[in-house]
């Protein structure tokens, strides 16, 4: 089941890359860690590169566009800084029913008629307590959401579009959860100008 799953992405990606064949990346810069914005642009693309200095806020905005519109993140020219905070990309597993009776929001990503979804893909209480989030490691859940099923909880959601990913230069390391539920992803590269990463018969080393 699993080599069937992988056999029918590479054909849906394969589609999305002939369709899109002439299309260009539109680039988006980040003037510092936390102030990324995406442009209308960004918004409705295919291909999108990220260049400037992030952290795991902007990630977590990029989930807006990567979930389902973006095929490849070209993130080869962006530096990810250290974070700490609950507006990253770790994901609030509480039931909504438990995080508005402490007192939290739950933002439902999944509802394309909730515009607050279109500025943050959570509320700024994401998570109830701070995470911490190292510089240069692709964090938790870059690419995955939740959605909440009532009382029974929240499931994870992984992007369903995302066809390929070009790591940035600097990465480090990436964490054992970072791309959790991403079913469609077919190719992970390391830039040739890669500090620490490198990537033999297409998987990635340290």
């Amino acid at each position: 089941m699993f080599m069937k799953e992988k056999i029918l992405a590479g054909i849906v990606c394969a589609m999305v890359h002939i369709s899109v064949f002439a299309s260009e990346f539109v680039t988006i810069n980040s003037p510092g860690p936390g102030q990324l914005e995406l442009s209308a642009d960004a918004m409705l693309a295919y291909k999108l590169k990220v260049i400037g200095h992030i952290d795991a806020r902007d990630l977590n905005l990029l989930k807006v566009v990567t979930m389902n519109t973006t095929r490849e993140l070209d993130l080869s020219e962006a530096v990810i800084e250290a974070y700490e905070g609950t507006e990253g990309t770790a994901l609030n597993m509480l039931p909504s029913w438990i995080i508005k009776s402490v007192g939290h929001t739950d933002v439902d990503v999944l509802n394309p008629l909730n515009a607050d979804a279109q500025e943050r893909v959570f509320s700024p209480k994401s998570t109830p307590h701070p995470v911490k989030y190292e510089a240069n490691v692709l964090p938790t859940s870059v690419f995955a959401v939740t959605a909440d099923m009532g009382l029974t909880g929240k499931v994870v959601r992984g992007s369903f579009s995302l066809c390929r990913l070009v790591l940035p230069a600097t990465l480090e390391d990436i964490d054992a959860s970072a791309l959790d539920g991403v079913s469609m992803l077919t190719k992970l590269e390391v830039p040739a100008n890669a500090t620490a990463l490198k990537s033999i018969d297409g998987v990635v080393y340290p």
